[in-house]
This record gives C-alpha cells, structure tokens and sequence, in this order.
C-alpha cells in the first residue's frame, strides 16, 4: 500500500476508478482504519491521507497493425439534492440537466430530485426552466461536519451564511450558528459543539 494525498472532489467511489482498486476492499483495510474511524468515504477532507494498492492499474492489451475496440463503464453514484426558497421546498419544479446525460424531470413533494452522475464528473448544472433559475452542484465538495469548512458549506448550503468572501470571518460565521441553533430549537451560543453539528447534518441532510 502506499498513501494517497485526498484534494477537493475527491471521494471513494471516483479514487476507485481511476487508480483501479476496489473500493470496499480498500477503505476496510487495515491500513485505512485510523482514517475509517473519523470519515464516511463520501465525506473525505483534502489533506486526508487514504491508502491505496501500490501496484498499476492493468494495462490494456492491444495488437499491432489491427483495429482494436475497448469499451470503458464508468460506474455512477446517486446525488440527493433538496431545493427550498422563503416559502418551503421547490416541489413539482421542471428542470434540466447540463454536464451529464440524464433527463429532465421534477422535484417531488418535498423539493428532492436524485441523479445518477458518473463518478468522474466533477460539476453539473441544473436548470429550473420554469424559474429560469440556474444551480451549479459541485460533486464531492462537501466536507466532513468536524471540519470548520464543513460546518461553513453546510450553513451557506441552508441559507444562513453568505457565501465567500462575504461569509468568511469568525463574525459572520457565529452570526450564522447563532441563527441556526434559534431555528432548530438549541441553546444559542454562536459556537459549534456537538449538538449543533448533528443538527446542522439532518437539517443539510448529509
């Protein structure tokens, strides 16, 4: 085994792809328990150190002076998205999809739509074509709740923190726990502790 060095966007699922080892066998290793016990392996953190084979992904074979024809899959994993404005969820909302092949379709009752999206892409966008409203999802760019960028994304993602560089001082930031915590019925302190992150988490939904 040797490390791998996790950045932004990255997760399990697409490391697996595109270094070539399976997925549960990797993250159920021995050498990635120190790692196993504190992440989800959808929610890594850049910086994390995951720890993959050391050997080469197989090498196609091919014959010279001849056609050869490969055919590559790339698995897909479901993204759960939910989309509110000021008077509830956007249910029975009509979108489309950029950046990936997938149909257009509506949110439901509560304003959750779910894509399957390849694990290599990287962006897509929604469309609201009723709203002419447009989304750009970032796949993989959440962060852990322990980590303060993840506490940050989930609050801006809620609509209680002004996205950068508006909502990155410590004011902001315990303005926005501040408002949180009064919402969701906690003790307010504008500090993150334990029953603020598990909140923060059902409330964001991840």
């Amino acid at each position: 085994m040797k490390p791998f060095v996790i950045r932004q966007g990255d997760h399990l699922a697409k490391l697996a792809y595109e270094l070539g080892f399976d997925a549960d066998e990797v993250w159920n290793d021995p050498n990635n328990a120190a790692l196993r016990e504190k992440r989800k392996p959808n929610l890594l953190h850049p910086g994390d150190v995951l720890q993959v084979p050391d050997q080469p992904k197989k090498e196609l074979r091919f014959e010279p002076s001849k056609k050869n024809g490969y055919r590559a899959k790339v698995p897909t994993l479901d993204v759960h998205l939910v989309f509110a404005d000021e008077g509830g969820p956007m249910k029975d909302e009509p979108y489309e999809v950029r950046g990936i092949d997938a149909p257009a379709g509506k949110t439901d009752a509560a304003g959750k739509l779910t894509l399957k999206v390849p694990v290599n892409v990287r962006e897509l966008v929604l469309h609201f074509t009723k709203r002419n409203v447009v989304h750009t999802v970032q796949v993989g760019d959440m962060d852990p709740i322990e980590e303060i960028s993840g506490v940050d994304k989930r609050l801006q993602h809620l609509g209680f923190l002004p996205p950068p560089p508006n909502g990155d001082s410590a004011l902001r930031r315990s303005a926005a726990i501040r408002a949180f915590q009064a919402s969701a019925g906690l003790p307010v302190t504008g500090a993150i502790d334990d029953d603020t992150r598990s909140a923060l988490v059902t409330a964001h939904g991840s």
